[in-house]
């Protein structure tokens, strides 16, 4: 963070044994679309336990997907404290839909992305594609880089989703996915304890 950063970075952990206790590995169960579907859940809870009212909510690939969608049901809808907050959905990799390979999937058993949620406990909820209904539900939706924008309109990198995607790209933009070069110059930057540049590496290993 640049030194004239004064306010502190606060974080929050969510703690659930059953879903988020029991493993060491972060991916491969075997409810992975619970589990995530619980953090989003849990995210949106705890905008409203914590007073922070935000005008966008960014949601980055699948493990978010569904925030969009809860934001447009029940309670959160017609909860005034979350009227207005904007989503944005961040497509970074759109063959990971949701926490199983999509391809996988039969084609009757594919989530239509408008249908209501089966319980957590039914089988079903593993199909349920996070990604569709997030780019079904979200405000805006935008790809890390301006090229990714149009690829994944094409039937060959759309993942299957090209079509909802073509349907929806009044909403679906690309943006150039960097660091600001200005900033965060080695050379140049003060928040490094040695500078260096492409003629003189030998900063890197001070740094280290």
């Amino acid at each position: 963070f640049k030194k004239e950063f004064k306010k502190e970075v606060v974080d929050y952990f969510l703690k659930q044994t059953k879903y988020f206790g029991r493993r060491q590995e972060l991916y491969g169960s075997s409810h992975e679309n619970v589990r995530f579907a619980l953090f989003d859940l849990a995210c949106l809870n705890l905008l409203k336990l914590i007073n922070f009212k935000p005008d966008i909510v960014q949601c980055h690939d699948w493990h978010s997907g569904l925030t969009p969608f809860f934001l447009q049901k029940e309670p959160f809808v017609s909860d005034p404290f979350y009227q207005g907050v904007a989503t944005v959905f961040t497509i970074h990799n759109l063959a990971f839909q949701f926490g199983h390979n999509w391809w996988e999937v039969p084609e009757e058993a594919m989530d239509d992305g408008r249908s209501l949620l089966p319980s957590f406990a039914a089988a079903s909820f593993e199909n349920i594609n996070f990604v569709k209904r997030g780019i079904l539900h979200a405000s805006l939706i935008n790809t890390v880089s301006e090229k990714y924008a149009q690829e994944i309109l094409t039937p060959e990198q759309g993942q299957g989703l090209h079509r909802l995607l073509q349907n929806h790209r009044d909403r679906l933009f690309g943006i150039v996915n960097g660091v600001d070069y200005g900033d965060y110059n080695p050379a140049t930057d003060k928040n490094l304890f040695a500078n260096y540049d492409a003629r003189d590496l030998s900063g890197k290993k001070a740094n280290k």
